[in-house]
């Protein structure tokens, strides 16, 4: 393995080496542990209706009292979440 020292390219002790190897280690493990208990979060992010149309869909549902546009609502919500379920407690 090399390094970059000062624009040079440079060969890497052996203790350089295992260093790095032991920070990719790392990396990789706490990579690893976000997917299995955090990524959800931002899945269902990206795929949650925006809020402002999920405020709107409220609002309306109010106005006019017509429970069928909760119901909507919830549903697309819950579509998400079933989607990308949240990690049970032993995955944490």
């Amino acid at each position: 393995m090399n390094r970059i020292v000062n624009g040079v390219e440079v060969e890497m002790t052996p203790e350089e080496v295992e260093e790095r190897l032991k920070e990719e280690a790392e990396w990789q493990a706490a990579q690893l542990k976000y997917e299995q208990t955090e990524s959800y979060k931002d899945k269902r992010r990206a795929a949650y209706p925006p809020i402002g149309d999920q405020l709107d869909a409220l609002f309306h549902a109010m106005e006019v009292g017509v429970l069928p546009q909760v119901t909507d609502f919830y549903d697309k919500i819950l579509a998400v979440k079933e989607t990308y379920p949240a990690p049970t407690a032993e995955a944490k």
